[in-house]
């Protein structure tokens, strides 16, 4: 699916406690596509890893700008800040798919980024070395809303707009966001549309919550691109997920 290349699978992790919840708006097989919603009833403080290179906070900044660009034109909403100065330490990041038990809080999230193939492995990801790819994968912990969620990013060396396609994607699953499409082995019901034998051009395949990140076309010089927009799509949902928590 999409325009050459391989797909990497970008993920929202929950605790064992949470489902998928169904909501009377937007597309009706897409109805069964959310998670806990975030409240956005205030603006969200994100912190971002200083383990990252400057190259790549600057691709992570420009994902959560497209975010708030979009959504203050679009639902008269910002939802993200970036904070600065604010220490990541390890009480910070879960142990694996159970561990509910890292500091946290619901206002607050860090993206954080994962060096250590063993903790990725931890949460049932896979890397490169395993012949498949999950870039990132967002962990979150709710009760009726989300009370604490991180962002991890496992990716090396990114290739331009890749890490800030996948933190697009990232900071959808961390509004309440599933993907645009069920890609589970046999997954596909009325209101949760499966990817299978949707076309490439599929308007669900061309959104950001697209569960593959592929490249969205190679530059002259080689240089594969990703979608680093979001679509109406992408927008309609959120404005239904936010609209719980307004």
């Amino acid at each position: 699916m999409g325009c050459g290349g391989s797909s990497s699978d970008s993920q929202a992790l929950v605790s064992a406690a949470q489902r998928n919840i169904t909501l009377t708006c937007g597309p009706s097989d897409q109805r069964s596509s959310y998670m806990k919603p975030l409240n956005v009833s205030r603006i969200i403080s994100v912190v971002i890893d200083p383990a990252f290179s400057e190259a790549e906070i600057t691709e992570i900044k420009a994902a959560i700008h497209t975010w708030n660009e979009a959504t203050h034109a679009r639902l008269n909403r910002v939802l993200f800040q970036v904070v600065n100065g604010v220490s990541v330490v390890d009480s910070t990041l879960p142990t694996g798919p159970l561990d509910c038990n890292y500091v946290g809080s619901s206002d607050t999230f860090t993206i954080r980024k994962v060096t250590s193939s063993d903790l990725w492995h931890a949460f049932g990801l896979q890397d490169k070395l395993n012949g498949a790819n999950n870039p990132a994968a967002t962990f979150r912990c709710s009760n009726q809303f989300v009370t604490k969620q991180i962002v991890m990013v496992h990716i090396q060396s990114p290739a331009p707009t890749l890490l800030q396609a996948v933190i697009l994607h990232e900071l959808g699953h961390t509004l309440g966001l599933d993907h645009s499409c069920d890609l589970s082995k046999g997954g596909g019901k009325k209101d949760f549309l499966s990817c299978e034998g949707l076309r490439w051009d599929d308007l669900y395949l061309q959104s950001v919550m697209n569960p593959e990140v592929n490249p969205t076309g190679v530059k002259a010089d080689g240089t594969k691109t990703y979608r680093t927009e979001l679509s109406d799509n992408d927008l309609e949902r959120a404005r239904c997920i936010m609209d719980l928590s307004l």
